[in-house]
This record gives structure tokens, C-alpha cells and sequence, in this order.
């Protein structure tokens, strides 16, 4: 049987995976930084919570375009629709 010091040695000089949920995830790339949901979300005093729920997306998908990352045309045809606006509008390529 190992002494606690063999141990610990041992798992100094191991090749461990880092423990479930420590990686950061890859994020999406930031394809349209100009983008006014966030200015229409505060123009209409709403939280990021109140669009996910009228428009049926999940909250951080609407923090995550609100931001700039990317998001699926289904996505993005709900929050327009939402606002009342189009795809065009809101999402404006540099």
C-alpha cells in the first residue's frame, strides 16, 4: 500500500485530464459587432429575460447576439420578429 507522499507524488507526475467543466468551451466567432439588439432591448425597457421569453430563445443566446456572436437564422428570425423588425436591421455586416 502507497504512503500519502507516494501519492501525491504520483499524481504530481500523472497526466490527468483537468476536472469535468474546468476547460473553458470554445466560444462562437464574433461575426456581426454591429448589431443594435441591445439598443432596441433598452429603447423598449425590457431585460435580456423578457425577450427570451417573447421571442422563445434562451437567455444567454440572447446575451451571446446581443454581444456580437454568431447565431442560427432561426434565431435570428425570432428576435426580429419580436421587435417587430428585419433580419437587416438589426444585424448590420461592417
Amino acid at each position: 500500500m502507497a504512503t500519502p507522499a507516494e501519492k501525491i507524488a504520483k499524481a504530481k507526475n500523472a497526466k490527468s485530464k483537468p476536472p469535468y467543466g474546468s476547460r473553458r468551451l470554445a466560444r462562437r466567432p464574433r461575426v456581426f459587432p454591429k448589431n443594435i439588439l441591445r439598443q432596441t432591448r433598452e429603447a423598449h425597457n425590457l431585460t435580456q429575460r423578457d425577450v427570451s421569453t417573447g421571442s422563445g430563445v434562451n437567455i444567454a443566446t440572447v446575451a451571446d447576439a446581443e454581444v456580437g456572436f454568431q447565431v442560427n437564422l432561426t434565431t435570428a428570425l425570432k428576435l426580429a420578429a419580436f421587435y417587430g423588425k428585419s433580419i437587416e436591421e438589426l444585424w448590420q455586416a461592417e
